[in-house]
């Protein structure tokens, strides 16, 4: 009898359910097979990635060593140190990349980029070092002059072209330059000025005050100095236009220097703010004397207004220290060596803003304070940058004036020196490199301050720093740049020189 099509005995539900269990076997097989081409396909993208990370990660480890070797910062036994700790690295991820399980391989990949990416910050590192030491002790001989035109206050002058007619008043202390100030400003005029000649800057600006010129040009580094001698100074005349003079700085004299025996830095601050190539008055002159064989630093102070010769610029007259920065830092270098009967090996040059900026990139300084006034108490003060210049700056609240900031401008630098040779300075050497590439100078080259650096990581310790200050007296003379009118100066006291000198060649003569 035929069977109905909706008819199904249990042996054809029997024969359709081992159909099926056939059908599905068959295609659980083809899956199985696919994820194992899959994961052979997964597996040999792992070893190429694994082959090419490994090799970033040794590359990277490699050139970290080299860079670390070439700075001259590290002793022999940090770098091998430092070599090791990175062979370590490779060492331990290398089974889990030779190794076939793909987890284990993809764990290794992921260890040696972080692994390269860290060495390649230590890399990136030692070049921005490399080119902030390049920076600060870059040998370009230049010196960046500001020269403003100024007329008076209520004048109705607005531009240089306004002053087309005027009359102006130069100073000849420095020709070369006042000539190229003149041709400059013809220039922008547009046609030729009428020029009169003073001796000096404060000549020039009280024939301004007196009308027997209607615009006077200078460099404004003399603007303290003719506040100083006229009252009101600021107040009575307006800048009407104000430009940069690059020229050649003065070359000092080669000296066969090195770090590896005594030698003297001078430190220059100069009064002013902006690029640290722009010529001013030097109101700090602090001679660093170190001998790294005994492990001392010397630090001498001499006050801003001692009256003295500046050699190749006054002749027999005299005038002020500060002065001698206007004619750069070679000059206030020579001043002092003539002072002092020695010979100055490098300079470092820094401004109010370095200063500052300087302090709070070591996160502040621990300065000794031994004559209080103000908020600062005697004893040791946690000061900021800000703070540690208004202390380095203050003299009028002293009886001895100058001579007492010239001890305290002395207790920055040491409290400035303590922090640079801690392990403390590792914490913030990001910060001070951003600083020094802009706001510092100095004539010591990259292999002496390298030298320095891994001599105090492979030595370590403090340095006995000592300190000690030339006097003087004050009075009231007329000096070479200020002409016939009187200013505050300050006659040195020729025992004071003589000890300072004495101490200094003690020092460098010490074994």
């Amino acid at each position: 009898m035929a069977k109905n099509k909706n008819d199904f005995t249990g042996e054809d539900y029997r024969g359709k359910e081992d159909s099926d269990q056939i059908d599905d076997g068959f295609e659980d097989d083809e899956f199985e097979e696919e994820s194992e081409e899959e994961a052979r396909s997964r597996l040999n993208s792992l070893k190429l990635a694994g082959k090419i990370v490994l090799g970033l990660h040794i590359a990277a480890a490699v050139v970290l060593v080299i860079f670390a070797a070439n700075s001259g910062f590290l002793p022999p036994k940090y770098v091998a140190a430092l070599a090791g700790a990175l062979a370590v690295t490779v060492l331990f991820v290398l089974p889990s990349h030779m190794g076939w399980e793909a987890v284990n391989r993809a764990g290794a990949i992921v260890l040696s980029l972080v692994f390269a990416i860290f060495m390649c910050f230590g890399v990136f590192y030692m070049v921005r070092l490399s080119s902030t030491l390049n920076t600060i002790t870059s040998e370009s001989a230049e010196q960046i002059d500001t020269v403003v035109v100024a007329v008076m206050a209520n004048d109705e002058a607005r531009t240089l072209a306004d002053a087309a007619g005027y009359s102006f008043g130069v100073s000849m202390n420095d020709e070369e330059q006042t000539q190229k100030a003149v041709d400059f400003v013809t220039g922008e005029v547009g046609s030729t000025i009428t020029v009169r000649k003073y001796d000096s800057p404060m000549d020039q600006a009280n024939a301004l005050l007196r009308g027997q010129v209607r615009a006077i040009i200078y460099n404004q580094a003399y603007t303290s100095t003719l506040d100083e001698g006229i009252t009101e100074y600021s107040d009575k005349i307006r800048i009407l236009f104000s430009f940069d003079l690059t020229s050649e700085a003065k070359q000092l004299a080669q000296k066969e220097s090195s770090v590896d025996e005594p030698f003297t830095v001078y430190i220059s601050g100069i009064d002013a703010d902006g690029p640290i190539t722009t010529t001013s008055r030097s109101d700090v002159n602090v001679l660093v004397t170190v001998n790294p064989h005994t492990h001392q630093v010397l630090l001498t102070s001499t006050p801003r207004d001692y009256y003295v010769p500046i050699p190749g610029i006054t002749g027999e007259k005299r005038d002020k220290l500060t002065h001698a920065g206007i004619y750069g830092v070679e000059t206030s270098i020579e001043t002092l060596e003539k002072l002092y009967d020695i010979d100055i090996d490098y300079y470092v040059r820094v401004n109010f803003t370095s200063a500052v900026l300087i302090i709070d990139a070591l996160g502040g300084v621990d300065v000794y304070v031994e004559a209080p006034f103000g908020n600062f108490r005697q004893g040791i003060n946690h000061m900021d940058g800000y703070s540690a210049l208004i202390f380095s700056r203050e003299r009028y609240s002293y009886a001895t004036g100058d001579n007492q900031r010239g001890r305290n401008q002395q207790a920055v630098i040491a409290g400035i020196i303590d922090k640079l040779t801690s392990t403390e300075i590792l914490l913030h050497a990001d910060e001070l490199m951003d600083v020094m590439s802009y706001y510092m100078q100095t004539s010591m080259p990259r292999s002496d301050i390298s030298k320095l650096v891994s001599r105090q990581l492979q030595n370590g310790g403090k340095w006995d720093i000592q300190m000690q200050s030339a006097s003087g007296t004050g009075d009231s003379q007329t000096t070479y740049s200020m002409g016939d009118t009187p200013l505050y100066v300050m006659w040195p006291d020729e025992e004071s020189v003589a000890s300072a000198s004495a101490r200094i060649k003690e020092l460098l003569a010490a074994r």
